[in-house]
């Protein structure tokens, strides 16, 4: 009897040791570094993204998309569920671009949350976004004729 519970103790010593000794990473998997979308845990970003041209878009879309889309009015670029938190000024800034994208199940915090300009006509998106303590601006738009945005 004293041998089972000898036994048993040390396999939850070593389950525990080995547990304690793992890394944790907060990430789904390598190639989506800042979804939520497919697990509870969350990566929060603690500096501006900062997007000013096509491929940098692109990129963007696919670290944080399963199904990132083309750039294409039909399938456009998806950016979504970003948790930034920045004492930087700007939380998520795109500039410079010309395919189409949608920003969507994001949350900001920053002085101002989510600054888009000089997009080509119509190719912005945004929805069901969350700033939070904005100072200046919570969604700016310079220069971004036809965006949509939607709240809910």
């Amino acid at each position: 009897m004293k041998k089972e519970r000898s036994l048993i103790f040390v396999s939850i010593l070593v389950i525990l040791l080995f547990a304690v000794l793992t890394p944790v990473s907060l990430q789904a998997n390598d190639q989506k570094p800042f979804v939520n979308n497919e697990s509870s845990l969350e990566a929060t970003i603690t500096s501006t993204i900062y997007i000013h041209n096509n491929a940098e878009l692109q990129a963007l879309a696919i670290s944080c998309s399963g199904s990132p889309g083309s750039g294409s009015p039909a399938d456009p670029w998806i950016i979504r569920d970003l948790v930034i938190n920045t004492t930087d000024t700007l939380g998520l800034r795109i500039d410079d671009t010309t395919e189409y994208f949608e920003i969507l199940n994001c949350t900001v915090t920053a002085s101002w949350g989510i600054y888009l300009d000089n997009l080509a006509d119509s190719t912005a998106r945004i929805r069901n976004n969350t700033v939070i303590n904005c100072d200046s601006y919570g969604i700016y738009l310079y220069m971004a004729n036809g965006t949509n945005y939607t709240y809910s």
